[in-house]
C-alpha cells in the first residue's frame, strides 16, 4: 500500500471552501483537463454512496488516450470532509479522502491523503497504469489545488447575490465550464437541452419553435452557446445547418424573452458569436466598434447577433460574446492539431504569418460568467490580449510537447478536405482582435500569455 499527503493552502474560509466542494460542478473545474475528464459528477460528495465517474488521461497522451474511473463518496466520520474510493478503474486499490482545516487567520488548508495499491501482473494491468506514479499523482493534486485556489479568487471578485440562470448550449465544451463555474460559484444553473433531460433541465426543440415561456421567465439571464459545428466544409447543407442553429435557436429565445409581460423578463440575455464577424483576412487591429467584414461566417455572425437585438428594444441587457479560437486538449484546433504534433509531424498552416487571436477555455468561461454577473451591456471581444502569428503558436506549441515544428501545412493540403472557404475563413484566418471591452470593465484574465494557456491545457 502506497501513501501520499498533499497539502493546498487557501486564502479563504473552511467555510467558503467546504460550500464550494459540495456544490454541482466542483468537480469539473478542479479537475486539470490534461489529467482527467468528467463524465457524471456527484451532486454532493458528502452524501454517502454517491458516484463520479471520469476519464483519467494517460500523460504523454494529451487526453487522446483515456481510461475509465469510477468513484464512490462518503462523509468522514468526526471530521471535516469526504473520502472516495474506486469502485473501477486502472489500479489495484484507491482511497481519497479530503479534510478542510480552519487555520488561526481565517485562511485554510486542504489536506488530501491517498492510500493506493498498483494492480495485478496481468497485461493489461501492467502497462495501463504505469502513469500512476507518485510524482505524477503530485503534479495533479497541486494543478487541482491552483485551480480551486483561482476558482475561489473569481467567485470573491463577483460578490453578487445568487443568481438563476438559463443555459442553452450547456452540454458543449464551453457550456459545461461556464454551467460549472457559475453553480461551483453559488449560482443556481439549469440546462435547456434538446433530449435526455435530467434533474432539473428544461427541454426545448428550436427546430419546431418549442419552448415553454415559464422556464425562461424563471432565469435572471438566459446564455445561449448553442450552434452546430463549423468545422466542416462549407456546402449548402453545411451553410444552412449552421445558419439555422445560431439565427433560430437564438430569435427564438429573443421572441420569448420579449414577449413575457415586462416584470417576468429577464435582466440579461448572452450570446455567443465569433472574432469572424469582423471578416477573415484583416490587417488592422478590431476592437468591439470595427466595422462587420467580409466572409460566410462574417454573415452568419451579423444574422445571429441581430436576432437577439429585439431583446435590448425590450429594456433587457445583451451582450454577444464574439469568441476567438478557444483552446483546449478537449475538443477545438488545439485538440485538432495535438496528433501530428506528437509524432513530430506538425508545423505552422499556410504562411504562417496569420495572426491567431485565442483564448484559453478557463478564460471564455469566465467572460460568459463575467457578462453575466456584471452590467456590461453590447459585444465583447473574447480573446487574450496577446495575438500571435500562426508559425508562433506551432513553433510553441512544439516545444511544449518536446517535438520538432519544421513540417509546414501548404495551404492546398486543408482546401482538398474543407474546402477553400472553410480553409480560408477557420485555418488561414487572419485576424488581430483587441479585447478592449474586458479590459474597460476590470475583467482579469487567466490566461494572458499562449505558454500559460498552454500549460494549464497540456500540463508539464
Amino acid at each position: 500500500m502506497t501513501q501520499l499527503h498533499h497539502q493546498t493552502h487557501l486564502s479563504h474560509s473552511v467555510e467558503t471552501v467546504i460550500d464550494w466542494h459540495r456544490r454541482p460542478g466542483a468537480l469539473t473545474r478542479f479537475s486539470p483537463h490534461w489529467a482527467m475528464r468528467v463524465v457524471e459528477e456527484t451532486p454532493d460528495p458528502y452524501l454517502k454512496g454517491s458516484i463520479s465517474r471520469m476519464r483519467i488521461c494517460v500523460p504523454g497522451s494529451y487526453g487522446k488516450v483515456t481510461l475509465g474511473w469510477t468513484a464512490c463518496h462518503e462523509p468522514l466520520e468526526g471530521e471535516e470532509g469526504f473520502a472516495d474510493w474506486m469502485v473501477s478503474g486502472p489500479m489495484g486499490s484507491w482511497r481519497h479522502e479530503h479534510r478542510f482545516e480552519e487555520l488561526d487567520d481565517g485562511q485554510s488548508i486542504i489536506d488530501d491523503r491517498v492510500s493506493y495499491e498498483l494492480p495485478g501482473p496481468s497485461l493489461v494491468d501492467k502497462y495501463a497504469p504505469a502513469f500512476l506514479t507518485e510524482d505524477h499523482l503530485r503534479k495533479v493534486f497541486a494543478a487541482r489545488g491552483t485551480r480551486v485556489a483561482a476558482d475561489l479568487a473569481f467567485h470573491a471578485r463577483y460578490p453578487v447575490s445568487p443568481k438563476r440562470i438559463l443555459i442553452a448550449g450547456a452540454t458543449g465544451m464551453i457550456g459545461t465550464q461556464v454551467a460549472a463555474l457559475l453553480s461551483s460559484g453559488g449560482h443556481e444553473v439549469r440546462r435547456l437541452v434538446r433530449s435526455s433531460p435530467r434533474g432539473s433541465d428544461a427541454t426545448w426543440d428550436p427546430g419546431a419553435h418549442k419552448l415553454d415561456p415559464r422556464d425562461v421567465a424563471w432565469a435572471d439571464v438566459v446564455i445561449h452557446l448553442g450552434g452546430a459545428s463549423i468545422a466542416r466544409p462549407f456546402t449548402a447543407s453545411a451553410k444552412k445547418a449552421i445558419t439555422d442553429s445560431r439565427v433560430g435557436s437564438t430569435r427564438l429565445l429573443a421572441r420569448t424573452i420579449c414577449d413575457l409581460p415586462q416584470a417576468d423578463r429577464p435582466e440579461a440575455f448572452i450570446t455567443a458569436s465569433g472574432i469572424n464577424y469582423y471578416g477573415f483576412d484583416e490587417e488592422d487591429t478590431k476592437t468591439e466598434g470595427s466595422a462587420s467584414g467580409e466572409g460566410f461566417l462574417g454573415r452568419v455572425c451579423r444574422a445571429w447577433e441581430a436576432a437577439a437585438q429585439p431583446v435590448t428594444e425590450a429594456g433587457v441587457r445583451h451582450c454577444a460574446i464574439r469568441t476567438g479560437i478557444v483552446l483546449s486538449t478537449i475538443g477545438g484546433a488545439l485538440s485538432a492539431q495535438i496528433p501530428l504534433f506528437a509524432i513530430g509531424a506538425g508545423g505552422r498552416v499556410g504562411s504562417g504569418t496569420q495572426m491567431m487571436s485565442w483564448i484559453s477555455l478557463d478564460d471564455i468561461a469566465r467572460v460568459y460568467a463575467h457578462a453575466a454577473l456584471t452590467d456590461i451591456d453590447g459585444p465583447i471581444n473574447a480573446v487574450a490580449p496577446e495575438p500571435v502569428s500562426q508559425k508562433t503558436f506551432a513553433d510553441r506549441l512544439a516545444a511544449h510537447m518536446n517535438r520538432p515544428s519544421f513540417l509546414p501545412v501548404p495551404a492546398f493540403a486543408p482546401r482538398l478536405v474543407l474546402g477553400k472557404g472553410a480553409t480560408d475563413e477557420l485555418l488561414l484566418c487572419n485576424l488581430t482582435v483587441s479585447p478592449t471591452t474586458l479590459r474597460e470593465t476590470g475583467y482579469r484574465f487567466m490566461h494572458s500569455h499562449l505558454d500559460g494557456a498552454l500549460y494549464e491545457e497540456l500540463g508539464s
